[in-house]
């Protein structure tokens, strides 16, 4: 959960760092990461596509952030 003062641009950026920084250190297949925000009509709801190539084969999905309900989803 992201708890954090300052504005929607520095959230963004904390989170794409973070997938970045998880993907780096937590998973070896996985190379190439861009993580693209998507805009939303609700202030509510952060959405990310992550493009990668997952051991040499390229992968693209979209990851949203759901801030009422505390959830996520991977699509």
């Amino acid at each position: 959960s992201y708890i954090y003062l300052g504005s929607d641009r520095k959230i963004i950026l904390q989170i794409i760092h973070d997938v970045k920084s998880c993907f780096e250190t937590y998973e070896q297949r996985i190379s190439h990461v861009e993580v693209i925000p998507k805009t939303s009509e609700s202030r509510f709801l952060l959405s990310f596509v992550i493009k990668c190539k997952i051991e040499n084969k390229p992968c693209s999905f979209q990851l949203s952030f759901h801030q009422q309900n505390k959830s996520y989803s991977i699509e």
